[in-house]
């Protein structure tokens, strides 16, 4: 396992690295990416930013990227750190680097009170399943359906 990985928090001059970052993992789940730096300044960077991104740098480049945000179950006293995209460019995998990504989340999820790290996977990525539970994640079951309703913008 490599050691050297540098994790940093994004900054607002990375927006084009973190597009980058987003089209490749869109790339690789064949999901479509709609380009949108104004999202990304608003929802990571903004007044009222909810999320927060991190990479994990060897020699000055970007191999593992991490979005996250707070996610709170009220009813259950209990707050949790949402890792919503993750990904470890090709060449980096089985280095160690996804594993000190997660750690490093770990260690802000505890220190915020969090009581849970919590991430999903696509249900064909069977590699990504198999790499979150060596790291000690277990499955979670969903109860019930989940519905969505978009809004009318104006």
């Amino acid at each position: 396992m490599l050691t050297d990985l540098h994790i940093r928090n994004a900054v607002p001059a990375d927006i084009e690295l973190i597009e980058e970052m987003i089209a490749v993992l869109c790339a690789f789940h064949n999901d479509t990416y709609q380009r949108n730096p104004n999202a990304i300044i608003r929802d990571v960077f903004g007044p009222q930013a909810g999320a927060r991104v991190f990479f994990g740098e060897r020699q000055g480049s970007a191999v593992v990227f991490a979005l996250c945000w707070n996610e709170f179950s009220l009813h259950i006293g209990q707050r949790r750190l949402r890792v919503h995209l993750f990904y470890v460019d090709e060449a980096h995998r089985k280095t160690g680097a996804g594993r000190q990504m997660m750690q490093h989340n770990e260690k802000i999820a505890a220190s915020e009170g969090a009581a849970a790290l919590v991430l999903g996977a696509d249900l064909q990525n069977e590699a990504a399943q198999q790499a979150y539970l060596s790291m000690g994640f277990k499955r979670r079951e969903y109860g019930g359906a989940h519905f969505i309703k978009v809004l009318e913008t104006e």
